[in-house]
């Protein structure tokens, strides 16, 4: 592929960009986190898995108990996004079906652990020479968009002009990016740092954290060079306790918090969550700790002269990110392309509607997989 010389390009990644490297579709999550759950039910020889088999253990109890909503509703109990909406809303009325009321406090947190560690388990990595990188698309993507990238007279690649924006939990875009020896801003703070990648994760990631302290509440990301290797070796079985729970409950995690000085939190004792957060209607309020990472998007999203848009299909619930679009693209920068990659058919006509008809002629729609469209994305131009 060949990049003319531009400044500022918005790439936008749902689920389907990250199939090829392992994740799950969210159509297909629970499918594959009841696999693993079964796998932690009969497994004796891992004893820190025990933490992960608890989680898992609500989430399904709380499903089975949903099952007579099902025919009075429209939740889709096999899409892991209704569901995790459905223990947001939950938490606050307080009812779940004839789930028991006490334990639905818990199911946001038992919800984000399933999450992280069926991601986790499913992505696929893999050792390089520079240390590990992801299978499947980001990779040959991540690569084909450096080698291509417009070199300054240093000689330095102007690749840190691209904006990521992603729908998705898992690292396989952050590997990729990190791969390369990139440093990654995910927008976390009221500023950005130039010289890193903008990397914006609008519904969280794996690799976020927050300190559960009702005094400090601190979110800050776990270091790639810290978070990939370990994660490697949880999914290949060479350490006895998994990524997750090496994270989020054993003392050597406090250790490394402690080390890096990333949480100020005074409490020894004290514990965190994965920063998942439900594309829910509620996004106006649970959102308000990623409120940085969407403010920085929106500035991205009007700044851009060129939007790809790959592998997310627009659900016709997810009003915020419509709102996000039309108030973010708002701006006195000329849009120069706007093109969809998707192999799903019926999302054509959602962002047909969200399109203005000032900008219907540099609109498109590919119908074609993220792998297929890698080589040809910039043709375009």
């Amino acid at each position: 592929m060949s990049i003319p010389e531009f400044q500022k390009r918005v790439f936008i990644f749902g689920a389907g960009a990250s199939v090829n490297s392992g994740a799950p579709l969210m159509t297909n999550f629970l499918d594959k986190a009841e696999y693993l759950y079964r796998g932690l039910m009969v497994d004796r020889n891992y004893v820190s898995q025990i933490h992960a088999k608890e989680h898992f253990q609500l989430v399904f109890e709380a499903l089975d108990s949903m099952q007579s909503l099902h025919s009075k509703s429209n939740i889709d109990l096999d899409n892991i996004e209704d569901v995790f909406g459905a223990f947001e809303i939950a938490n606050i009325i307080k009812q779940l079906g004839s789930f028991p009321t006490d334990k639905i406090e818990g199911l946001s947190m038992a919800a984000s652990i399933l999450i992280a560690y069926t991601l986790e388990h499913t992505c696929e990595f893999k050792r390089g020479a520079n240390g590990f990188m992801p299978q499947g698309d980001y990779r040959r993507f991540i690569e084909d968009l450096i080698k291509d990238s417009v070199l300054e007279k240093d000689g330095t690649r102007l690749f840190q002009n691209n904006t990521f924006i992603t729908f998705n939990y898992d690292v396989c875009l952050d590997a990729a990016i990190h791969y390369h020896g990139f440093k990654i801003d995910y927008g976390l703070r009221d500023f950005t740092e130039p010289s890193a990648v903008k990397l914006f994760k609008l519904h969280g990631s794996i690799n976020w954290a927050e300190c559960l302290d009702s005094n400090c509440g601190q979110m800050f990301a776990i270091d790639l060079s810290d978070y990939v290797p370990k994660l490697l070796n949880a999914c290949s079985r060479q350490v006895q306790a998994p990524i997750t729970d090496y994270l989020f409950f054993t003392p050597e995690y406090h250790e490394y918090r402690i080390k890096y000085n990333v949480c100020n939190c005074a409490n020894a004792a004290r514990k965190y969550k994965p920063v998942i957060v439900p594309p829910t209607w509620n996004k106006t309020s649970s959102h308000q700790k990623v409120r940085n990472v969407w403010k920085h998007a929106a500035e991205a999203l009007g700044e851009a002269e060129y939007i790809y848009v790959i592998g997310y299909s627009l659900p016709e619930t997810d009003v915020f990110f419509r709102l996000l679009y039309a108030l973010g693209s708002e701006s006195g920068t000329r849009l120069k392309k706007f093109l969809v990659i998707n192999p799903d058919e019926t999302a054509r006509s959602r962002f047909d509607k969200i399109v203005s008809q000032g900008r219907i002629h540099r609109y498109d729609f590919k119908k074609e997989y993220f792998s297929d469209s890698i080589d040809t994305l910039f043709d375009c131009e």
